[in-house]
């Protein structure tokens, strides 16, 4: 009799183990669809601003599914939490990188600007000059030209993608124009000009 009543106090405990089991997959389950929502929010701009960041979240949210599909739904909730508060630092780490770009767009647009303008009046005074500064040459100066050229498009190509949101591909191109610039303006300072 004693035995009968273990085996059944046995059952129902193995039952409600069972249950409360199914009961933690459904708050599990949920826990990960809140985190995958968040994440998929700021998924664009962290790809741009926060990569290695995103890695971290995505890396959680693969354990969390691993978690819940070998029904250890503690370490999938537990995670869930450490998921949430790592999509936080996330939103933080991509609007203090906006923040920093943003602020540096003026000051390298300023600049840009400036050099520029500076190349192409260098260019124009040497293209109308009767005589060439000594060691230059017709060629050079239609090279100088046409690369003058090639920054003012990169450089408003540059500007379009800020003006877009693209912040972080702008100031690469604007850096990239930026350098050209200060070698062309190296190489016709160099000859004189």
């Amino acid at each position: 009799m004693f035995s009968k009543s273990l085996h059944a106090v046995a059952a129902v405990g193995a039952l409600m183990f069972v249950a409360g089991c199914a009961n933690q997959r459904v708050p599990a389950e949920a826990a990960l669809q809140a985190a995958e929502q968040a994440v998929a929010a700021i998924r664009p701009e962290a790809e741009q601003y926060a990569s290695d960041g995103l890695k971290a979240v995505d890396d959680e949210l693969a354990f969390i599914k691993k978690s819940i599909e070998e029904k250890k739904y503690g370490a999938a909730m537990s995670a869930a939490r450490n998921a949430t508060d790592k999509v936080k630092e996330l939103e933080q780490a991509v609007t203090a990188k906006k923040d920093e770009l943003t602020k540096g767009w003026g000051p390298m647009a300023d600049s840009l600007t400036t050099m520029v303008g500076q190349l192409e009046t260098q260019v124009a005074q040497l293209s109308s000059a009767r005589r060439l500064p000594a060691g230059m040459t017709k060629s050079q100066v239609s090279e100088a030209k046409a690369s003058v050229q090639q920054l003012k498009d990169s450089w408003t190509q540059a500007a379009e993608s800020f003006k877009g949101g693209k912040i972080a591909e702008a100031m690469t191109m604007a850096t990239s124009v930026k350098s050209k610039a200060a070698e062309l303006m190296k190489m016709l300072g160099s000859t004189g000009a």
